[in-house]
């Protein structure tokens, strides 16, 4: 990677690194939370008998944040046990996202490698391993077992392929809206706006009012990129920014500046606080959660923190209105995370058994249950599971399923998140003009092509 092109030979971005170290405080916690290429590997051999016996199936997934994900972790391998007796499940976690480092070292080396791995999803992170030849296409495995039919619809229009081929099993599905305390708005008069000019008259009343509109965590790029992806579909529209992620127009195309134009007035209005370029993403959301701020632009994955502070009935959620006009507005979305497995990995028996599992309606009902849970499952069992989880869950499910858009960051390439989060946070800083950060994403989007 050439730094002066990645850091888009501007000096704004080594004065936003000493802006953000001298205001960083204590590391956030993790968020559960984004041609030709490499030949295929050859297919890994198999056992014709999935649900066969003996089988010690390892795998690899993120490291739980408390103790409640640790006893999940826990309970899964009881109920993989008991699904399918006479085999056992090794859960090991970790660092497993593509930008940490540790699973494309791994991946890389091919030592010690589990049967199956959970990462973040994404064409831009998966359709980088699958270029590197680290992980196996899964067309097959798909055929033979029939996971296709057993996965809906919409998750797997996300899936990457890369090479014409199929290299993850999506896992969860993203649901990124507007969240607002509801206690608020009434003790201010308001509602939940569904046109823009609705949406500015309630940042202005609460403004007045001496409340802070929205919550943010600039520290996090990811945190930035879940409200200017929200700000990005409402001003350039769902198929414009299908458009952008394609590669198929440039992010200096006007409707992208003018979107990178409002989020910047967010923070000169006050809508977003000058401080949010000090803050992470976790410190946010417990001011939120204390209700220090009216509204937060995030995904479904915050209810486990809205049940642990019994707050599931205070809160509600919209879409962000239509800046054109359009009569219906959708999330912004993506796949959370998925399953893949590595090169190195000759006989996927086990890896064949763990995706049964996932599909299963055993594992569906126990996820459907789960009151803390904010995971939209990408199975068909889930879809058809009794649903006791939130009714904020409920809601989200419902309307992400007649469409939703793009959260780019799970869709564009290494280069470019890596200079679509460096200029979000440098107009957030205001470092640098709209204009100029756009074209500076572009430069890595240019990078990512070549």
């Amino acid at each position: 990677m050439t730094m002066s092109k990645a850091r888009s030979g501007i000096a704004f971005i080594l004065v936003l690194a000493l802006v953000l170290a001298a205001c960083a405080g204590p590391g956030p916690a993790a968020v559960p939370a984004d041609g030709g290429g490499a030949a295929a590997p050859a297919p890994a051999d198999t056992n014709d008998d999935v649900s066969g016996e003996g089988l010690h199936v390892t795998i690899l997934t993120f490291q739980p944040g408390d103790e409640h994900g640790v006893n999940l972790l826990n309970e899964q391998v009881i109920l993989f046990e008991d699904t399918f007796p006479g085999n056992t499940l090794e859960i090991r976690t970790g660092d497993v996202t593509i930008e940490g480092g540790a699973l494309t070292t791994m991946l890389h080396a091919g030592i010690d490698l589990p049967d199956i791995i959970n990462t973040n999803s994404g064409p831009g992170r998966i359709g980088l391993l699958a270029d590197a030849g680290v992980i196996q296409p899964l067309d097959e495995l798909y055929a033979r077992n029939g996971w296709m039919e057993r996965l809906n619809s919409g998750a797997m229009s996300l899936v990457t392929r890369f090479d014409g081929q199929i290299w993850e099993v999506p896992n969860t599905m993203d649901c990124i809206t507007v969240w607002y305390h509801t206690g608020i708005f009434e003790e201010q008069g308001l509602t939940a706006p569904t046109t823009w000019d609705e949406f500015m008259a309630v940042n202005e009343h609460l403004l007045a009012a001496g409340i802070e509109p929205l919550a943010l965590g600039g520290l996090d790029g990811f945190s930035v990129g879940w409200l200017f992806g929200n700000i990005l579909q409402s001003v350039a529209g769902e198929e414009m920014v299908l458009q952008l992620v394609s590669d198929q127009i440039p992010w200096t195309t006007p409707e992208i500046v003018r979107a990178a134009e409002i989020f910047q007035g967010f923070m000169h209005q006050g809508i977003i606080s000058d401080l949010a370029v000090s803050r992470g993403n976790q410190e946010a959301l417990f001011m939120f959660i204390d209700g220090r701020m009216a509204m937060y632009v995030t995904g479904t994955w915050v209810i486990g923190d809205l049940y642990d502070n019994d707050m599931l009935e205070t809160v509600s959620t919209f879409t962000l209105p239509s800046y054109r006009g359009a009569s219906q507005t959708f999330p912004t979305s993506g796949l959370g995370n998925s399953w893949i497995i590595a090169t190195g990995i000759t006989d996927t028996s086990a890896a064949e058994l763990y995706v049964e599992f996932l599909l299963s309606d055993a594992r569906a009902a126990v996820d459907a249950a789960n009151p803390r849970s904010g995971g939209i499952f990408a199975t068909t069992a889930f879809a058809e599971a009794e649903l006791l989880a939130p009714p904020l869950l409920r809601d989200a499910i419902y309307s992400i399923s007649d469409g939703a858009g793009f959260n780019p960051s799970v869709f564009i390439g290494v280069e470019t998140r890596t200079a679509y989060f460096q200029n979000l946070q440098g107009m957030l800083a205001d470092l640098v003009a709209p204009a100029e950060a756009m074209a500076n994403i572009q430069e890595g989007q240019d990078l990512d092509r070549e």
